[in-house]
């Protein structure tokens, strides 16, 4: 007699402190949610970038894109705290799919299908800051605001 334990559908673990820059600036403006990190937003591997329609300015307001065929559903923070591969894959398909992130606010959730390739994959974030620098056309332009978020993949 043998006993084998199965794990079937195990939580997942948050990545904090992941950032997408200001495309005007000099920092990653794009994020790679299957790697985990931060990367340009001209690369084939980005699967959200910041698209800031005015560029230089103050305040910054944070507008996202998704890329190369990824998909996102706004979400609840108990979607975010619970995450599990099944649960996000469920979830997702009670929303209505977006693309575009206009001015996503602090606390909002949202989980993205990444369907870059023949694969699909599903990831959970939540914003947790959006940082603007302060400095305008008006000024020494730095561009190094950015939004913050937490992702569960």
């Amino acid at each position: 007699t043998a006993t084998v334990t199965y794990t079937v559908n195990p939580a997942l673990s948050a990545l904090t402190g992941q950032r997408i820059y200001n495309f005007y600036g000099p920092n990653l403006s794009g994020y790679d949610f299957r790697a985990g990190l931060g990367v340009s937003s001209s690369s084939s591997s980005a699967d959200m970038v910041s698209s800031e329609v005015l560029g230089n300015v103050t305040p910054f307001v944070g507008r996202l894109d998704a890329k190369n065929g990824t998909t996102l559903v706004l979400s609840s923070s108990s979607v975010f705290d619970g995450a599990t591969q099944n649960n996000l894959t469920e979830k997702f398909g009670l929303g209505t799919a977006i693309t575009i992130l206009v001015a996503p606010k602090v606390n909002d959730v949202y989980i993205a299908k990444i369907t870059r390739g023949s694969t699909e994959s599903y990831a959970v974030f939540k914003i947790t800051s959006i940082f603007d620098d302060g400095v305008g056309t008006s000024g020494a332009v730095k561009n190094n605001d950015y939004v913050e978020f937490s992702v569960k993949k």
